[in-house]
């Protein structure tokens, strides 16, 4: 079984944590970092709704095709 999305965040969440509370950096120099990396997130997030919205306006397209083509 593919462990739980709920678990995988939670893990995630601890992993980051740990990693800003082990890094020895000041919190005024995390923040920034932090900032640039929910930006590259959010960059990454609109890419993929992009590709998924032309995945599925493409698989659209061919059932229908599919459908025309059985009558």
């Amino acid at each position: 079984m593919e462990k739980p999305i709920s678990i995988r965040v939670k893990e995630f969440e601890k992993a980051a944590i740990d990693l800003v509370n082990c890094s020895g950096l000041s919190l005024i120099v995390v923040k920034p970092i932090l900032k640039d990396i929910l930006v590259a997130v959010e960059s990454k997030l609109e890419q993929e709704y992009i590709q998924d919205k032309i995945n599925y306006e493409k698989s659209l397209k061919e059932t229908e095709e599919r459908t025309d083509q059985n009558d």
